[in-house]
């Protein structure tokens, strides 16, 4: 079990490694399986990483083969269009993350970092030519501040989402290690 989410209706959402998604009723104890359909067909990940639900009740599946969004139709999952025609690269998705407020979704992987903002219908791609310290982001968190926080594979970056500019951390500033694993942030 790669991811585990709380479904908000007594349920959890269970993302398998092997690309599988699962429901667990808690009140029964049931687990269910829920497929997975793109374009009509059904569509088995490569190798789910993670999940995310959105406040629109969306479930967000990054994995080996990218990402995918889907709506929970009846005892399956259907992948909706919310990029509009716009297509993230097969990218490795390390990271799915939702910031406060603004419609607007950070996505982490081993090519960087992709900001989606559904009000504005964009997308946009940081990599170290904007300022990262490693193309391959681990995790992403929001402060207080509004500020992004990234773990990466040399060190630790903090966002500026308005100003668009990123500061780094490494083990000069204090950190035991520059390099992070998957997941690898504290909440």
């Amino acid at each position: 079990v790669y991811a585990i989410l709380p479904g908000g209706d007594g349920t959890l959402w269970l993302g398998i490694s092997n690309g599988d998604v699962y429901r667990y009723f808690v009140s029964s104890g049931e687990f269910r399986h829920v497929p997975c359909r793109v374009g009509g067909k059904n569509y088995k990940s490569k190798g789910l990483t993670v999940m995310h639900l959105d406040v629109h009740g969306r479930l967000w599946i990054g994995g080996r083969d990218g990402l995918k969004v889907y709506v929970l139709r009846g005892n399956f999952l259907e992948e909706t269009d919310v990029l509009r025609g716009k297509a993230l690269p097969d990218d490795m998705v390390n990271a799915i993350y939702e910031d406060s407020g603004k419609g607007r979704f950070w996505i982490g992987t081993r090519n960087g970092l992709y900001r989606i903002d559904e009000l504005e219908k964009s997308m946009e791609h940081y990599t170290t030519k904007d300022g990262l310290p490693n193309n391959v982001v681990q995790s992403v968190l929001e402060d207080a501040s509004g500020m992004l926080w990234l773990s990466t594979d040399k060190g630790v970056s903090r966002l500026d989402m308005e100003r668009r500019v990123f500061r780094n951390y490494s083990v000069v500033d204090g950190l035991s290690s520059n390099q992070f694993n998957s997941g690898a942030c504290c909440f």
